[in-house]
């Protein structure tokens, strides 16, 4: 099957001078390589590291990330590996199951309905749709996320679905969720992901009063994976209860970060594909008052987060309406005396919930506080128990955006940056950033 002319996926790739000294996590394998000039297989030596393939002299590279990738079998050379983008083609034949589960990641594949059959609806984002799906080799469940292009009218919206994946590429952590396929269709894109089990965060505050020790544990895990985050340059920028999945039902030391539909690479002139966006009562002061911000508004929200695990998922901010939440939170005027916690957890609390970015904590300071020194302790026990197999990341899923109710979908606050007039915006939203600058104008008189 020829790859489709109406791709979204930019994939145009050719051997290219590597100018820089290539990454040491590579691995080498020899392959039957078929030689476009000689017209015949050749025994060569390839390497791959990330997206890339390197030759042996490490000289020239091949960046693969959105070629078309497909296995393929040669009557003599056995199974093999076919990457095409336009009318270059590549393939290459031998012990190629390692590779071809490495590249996936980083590739596009067009057969999605050979490999997949689709079940039941699980959920709704802005731009896809959400289902479980069954793999037919293995028969195991995973959450395959579908975007229908018919629907993607705008280039904001196209680019938008890009960049999520492109940031689920890189980032590989036992508590981010992990990308594992992509495929391409005429009609649709399909995202796949391993499908989690263990509900939302948020469920359980809901359900369940949880004790200091169990709250320090799970905000240690989002902290750390949040640090791994920012380390690669990336904001989250929508981290809340709902974004707060467990792999397993009963199991809350195993959550993960989801839903990076609003993340984005770092930029220090503050021009992001959206600007001011997340959800209002985790906002950063800074983001509602559209300050150019950095990754702290980040330690933010999951300073709410944390606030609202020791306070039995009550949020500092009042539910009246949707313009007095956000005033509320943009104010950030945050009482923790109420709260019944030991001093380390109150002084890591008021640093990552303080409403001056300037003197806010860091990812990476919050994971060095004194209240997790127990924590780092338990941590490298356990790690020096563990047989070495076992301390590799698991494979993570997907946040699986979960359908809300319409009084839900009003708490969600995504405007569009003053560059990007182009992005959609709910009318909700925008009345309830209306409702929210009269109330403030009043206040003022």
């Amino acid at each position: 099957m020829n790859f489709q002319p109406s791709s979204l996926f930019n994939h145009n790739v050719k051997w290219e001078l590597l100018n820089e000294k290539p990454s040491s996590d590579f691995k080498t394998l020899q392959l039957y390589v078929f030689s476009n000039k000689k017209k015949e297989f050749q025994f060569k030596t390839l390497i791959k590291t990330g997206s890339r393939i390197l030759k042996k002299n490490k000289i020239k590279f091949l960046d693969v990330k959105n070629c078309v990738l497909k296995k393929i079998h040669h009557y003599q050379n056995g199974d093999g590996i076919m990457i095409t983008s336009g009318n270059f083609q590549f393939e290459f034949y031998g012990q190629i199951t390692e590779w071809f589960d490495h590249l996936k990641l980083y590739c596009i594949q067009v057969d999605f309905l050979n490999n997949y059959s689709i079940g039941n609806l699980i959920g709704k984002g802005t731009y896809g749709k959400v289902y479980k799906a069954i793999q037919k080799q293995n028969k195991s469940e995973y959450a395959v996320k579908t975007f229908d292009k018919s629907n993607l009218q705008k280039q904001i919206e196209i680019e938008a679905i890009l960049r999520e994946i492109d940031i689920l590429r890189i980032v590989q952590h036992p508590r981010v969720i992990k990308l594992l396929e992509t495929y391409e269709s005429e009609t649709h894109i399909f995202v796949v992901y391993e499908l989690l089990k263990g509900g939302e965060l948020k469920q359980l505050m809901n359900e369940k009063k949880l004790n200091q020790d169990q709250c320090v544990s799970i905000i240690y895990k989002i902290i750390d994976a949040l640090a791994y985050i920012h380390s690669k340059g990336i904001i989250h920028r929508d981290l809340k209860p709902e974004n707060l999945i467990f792999r397993y039902a009963q199991n809350i030391e195993d959550i993960v970060i989801a839903d990076f539909g609003l993340a984005d690479f770092y930029r220090k002139d503050g021009k992001y594909l959206f600007s001011r966006c997340g959800t209002a009562g985790y906002l950063a002061p800074e983001l509602i008052m559209n300050k150019i911000y950095d990754y702290k508004v980040d330690v933010y929200s999951v300073g709410i987060v944390f606030y609202m695990l020791i306070n039995g998922g009550k949020s500092p901010f009042e539910k009246i309406d949707y313009a007095t939440q956000l005033q509320q939170n943009m104010l950030s005027n945050i009482d923790l005396k109420k709260l019944i916690i030991s001093n380390e957890c109150q002084d890591l609390l008021s640093k990552m919930i303080d409403a001056n970015p300037q003197s806010r904590i860091t990812s990476q300071q919050a994971k060095i506080h004194l209240l997790f020194h127990k924590q780092h302790e338990k941590i490298e026990v356990l790690t020096a128990r563990l047989p070495k197999s076992l301390t590799i990341s698991l494979i993570d899923t997907p946040k699986i955006q979960a359908i809300q109710s319409s009084r839900q979908k009003q708490q969600s606050f995504v405007q569009m940056s003053q560059s990007a007039k182009n992005s959609p915006v709910d009318t909700k939203k925008i009345q309830g950033q209306q409702n929210f600058s009269n109330a403030k104008q009043k206040q003022q008189q």
